[in-house]
C-alpha cells in the first residue's frame, strides 16, 4: 500500500518557490550585488540524529575539519544577528543533525522570528509524525509543535521522496518499518496547520538526494505536490561527503539518460500545466532543481557548519573560508564576495555539474522549450 498523504487538491503550486527557503528575483539579487548584502544562510543546528541514511552528505564532511569544538547556542545567535546586519533575510537549517531531535528549534524559531528572518527547515520528519517523540522532545504533541511552527516565521521542507513504504524506510536506514507511517503523517498535520495555504507555499516535499532505487518515482511525488500547493524538491546527491567517491556513485548514481528523462518529465508536466512558460525557461529559469526557481544560494549567502566553519554552500568541499570563532562573519563574507557567482540569478550548480548533474542538461531542456 503506498503512503500518500491524506492532503486534498488545491491551487496548483506554480510559484517554484518557497517562503523562506532563499530563492530571490534577479532584481533582489543585482540590489544585494550593488549593497554587499548577504541574504541568506545555511546553517548546522545540532548533531544529533537517529536516523542512518545511507546517502547522508554530511558524514564524514570536510567542512568539519579544523578541530574547533561545536557552537554554543549563544554563539550561533550572535552570528546570525551580525549577519542580520549585513542584510541577512532566510536561515536555512540543512544539516548536520535532525533539527526537530534538537529541543531548542523553537526557541530558534522564535528568536529568528522577533530578529524578523525566515527560517527553512529540513526535516526527515519523524519526529512531529509520533506524538511519543515530540512529547520527549518538545513537551507537546506534534500537532501542537506544527500549529506553534505556522504561527512563525517558518517554512518546513520535509522528506518525502517516495509513495513506496519499503523504500522510504529503506533510505533513511529504518529497520522498524515505521518510518513512513510517521513521515505521512508529519505531512497531513503540516497541511492541517495550513503550510500548504499560503502562496509562496510554506511547505515542500524533498526528495534529496535522488538514486538509483528512488528515481523510477520521483515524479508522481512531484506531480502530487504541485497539485497540492506544496513545493517538490528533487536534487541529486551532494559530492561533499568523503564517502562520495567515484566508486560510490557508480553504484548509486542513476544513469545519465535517467536523469535526463526525469528533467524532461518534469518540464514538459510544468509547460502542460502552464506552471512555466517557455519565455520564462529561456529566460534562465532552467533549474539544477529540475522544475522549480533556480539556485542563486551563491551568489548571495553562505552555509555556516556547526563548528563555525564557513563554506559557500553544502556542495561545496573546500577549504573553509573563515571561521566566525575567530573571525566576524563580515569579514568572511567581503572574501565570499569575489566568487565568480557572485550576483548571479542563476547559478546552477557548480559543485554538481558533470558529476551528478549531467553537463548537457540545460540544452536538452532547450529542445523542449523550441519543439
Amino acid at each position: 500500500m503506498k503512503v500518500k498523504p491524506n492532503i486534498p487538491l488545491s491551487q496548483v503550486e506554480k510559484t517554484g518557490t518557497v517562503q523562506h527557503w532563499g530563492f530571490f528575483s534577479k532584481e533582489e539579487i543585482a540590489q544585494a550585488t550593488a549593497d554587499g548584502s548577504l541574504l541568506m544562510l545555511d546553517i548546522d543546528f545540532g548533531r544529533t540524529c537517529s536516523l542512518r541514511c545511507p546517502w547522508c552528505f554530511r558524514r564524514r564532511n570536510k567542512v568539519d575539519m579544523g578541530g574547533m569544538l561545536d557552537m554554543e547556542y549563544g554563539q550561533l545567535i550572535s552570528v546570525l544577528a551580525q549577519a542580520r546586519d549585513l542584510g541577512l533575510r532566510s536561515v536555512k537549517i540543512c544539516g548536520a543533525g535532525e533539527p526537530f531531535e534538537n529541543p531548542r528549534l523553537l526557541e530558534l524559531t522564535r528568536d529568528l522570528t522577533r530578529m524578523d528572518i525566515g527560517l527553512a527547515i529540513f526535516t526527515k520528519g519523524h519526529v512531529i509524525g509520533d506524538d511519543g517523540w515530540s512529547r520527549r522532545v518538545f513537551g507537546m504533541d506534534g500537532v501542537a509543535v506544527c500549529d506553534e511552527l505556522h504561527k512563525l516565521k517558518t517554512s518546513v521542507m520535509l522528506s518525502y521522496p517516495s509513495f513506496d513504504p519499503q523504500l522510504f524506510c529503506r533510505l533513511v536506514g529504518d529497520k522498524t518499518g515505521e518510518h513512513a507511517a510517521r513521515v505521512k503523517l508529519a505531512a497531513e498535520r503540516l497541511a492541517a496547520a495550513g503550510f500548504n495555504s499560503e502562496t509562496p507555499t510554506r511547505l515542500a516535499f524533498v526528495h534529496a538526494p535522488i538514486v538509483q532505487v528512488s528515481i523510477g518515482g520521483a515524479f508522481e511525488v512531484y506531480q502530487f505536490a504541485r497539485e497540492r500547493n506544496i513545493l517538490p524538491v528533487l536534487a541529486f546527491s551532494m559530492v561533499s561527503g568523503e564517502q562520495i567517491t567515484g566508486g560510490f556513485l557508480a553504484r548509486h548514481d542513476p544513469t545519465t539518460e535517467e536523469k535526463l528523462s526525469l528533467f524532461r518529465a518534469v518540464y514538459q508536466f510544468n509547460l502542460d500545466r502552464g506552471i512555466q512558460t517557455k519565455g520564462q525557461l529561456l529566460d534562465g529559469w532552467v533549474s539544477c532543481m529540475p522544475g522549480i526557481h533556480p539556485c542563486n544560494q551563491i551568489a548571495v549567502g553562505l552555509y555556516l557548519t556547526a563548528n563555525g566553519n564557513v563554506v559557500r554552500c553544502p556542495g561545496d568541499s573546500g577549504a573553509p573560508l573563515g571561521n566566525v570563532q575567530r573571525e566576524k562573519i563580515a569579514d568572511i563574507w567581503t572574501q565570499a564576495r569575489q566568487w565568480q557567482f557572485s550576483g548571479r540569478f542563476n547559478c546552477g550548480c557548480p559543485y554538481k555539474d558533470g558529476r551528478t548533474i549531467p553537463w548537457k542538461i540545460y540544452e536538452e531542456i532547450e529542445k523542449i522549450i523550441k519543439s
